[in-house]
């Protein structure tokens, strides 16, 4: 980042603190990054599948929001619904435009954590998949 830039990406921190936003991405002739405005600032960038909770002890996994927005279920999707990793189990709304959740394991929907129009935070878990 050249140090021209730097006025830039102060401003647009400050407005994002201001305005209450807890992540950033930001896209500028050339200059790209994502922050994650907690404690401490963070150059962040991750995948639904990088964001994966690990298999708990029951035997289940999260999935996870890959960004920050408005979740909305899939219309199929009811407990002990089965899935194949990859389905698309939710959409998260960002500035009008859906996007995919996939399920990052194959199993059944355990639970869902979120209702449908909620906004969700970037990692936020989403539903748990009971392995089978």
């Amino acid at each position: 980042m050249a140090n021209n830039e730097l006025p830039f990406v102060e401003e647009v921190i400050s407005l994002a603190k201001l305005h209450g936003f807890d992540i950033i991405h930001v896209e500028k002739d050339g200059l790209e990054f994502t922050a994650s405005l907690e404690k401490n600032l963070a150059i962040t960038s991750a995948t639904s599948e990088e964001i994966a909770v690990p298999v708990t002890e029951q035997n289940t996994v999260q999935v996870k929001s890959p960004c920050v927005g408005y979740f909305k279920s899939a219309a199929e999707n009811k407990l002990g619904q089965k899935i194949e990793k990859g389905d698309s189990v939710a959409t998260i709304a960002v500035l009008g435009i859906d996007n995919d959740v996939e399920a990052n394991a194959t199993g059944e929907i355990d639970e869902i954590y979120v209702a449908d129009g909620e906004p969700v935070e970037f990692g936020q878990p989403l539903m748990r998949i009971k392995l089978l």
